[in-house]
């Protein structure tokens, strides 16, 4: 029996190929960068396209805004975990 993995990339080819995985790496490489110039000051568009004058991305602005969108809704959630308080621990 074949994996479900195997199926899946005979029938639609390797994701990791696709230009939505590559448009999500370009971005994901640089995502510090990213929000720390958007905490400076710059908007979206401005980074998107210094970033695609210079060659960095190849990407839309929409699709490059709905990834940008998705690293500040997880930066948001990672930062509101660190901040919950540790369970107390009794011993006896």
């Amino acid at each position: 029996m074949k994996k479900l993995n195997d199926l899946l990339c005979g029938l639609h080819g390797n994701p990791r190929n696709s230009t939505r995985f590559k448009n999500r790496a370009d971005i994901m490489v640089r995502k510090d960068e990213i929000l720390s110039e958007m905490l400076a000051g710059w908007s979206m568009r401005d980074i998107w396209r210094a970033l695609l004058k210079e060659g960095e991305i190849t990407c839309s602005y929409s699709a490059f805004a709905n990834q940008v969108k998705r690293l500040c809704d997880s930066t948001k959630r990672t930062d509101s975990l660190s901040e919950l308080p540790k369970p107390v621990v009794k011993i006896q």
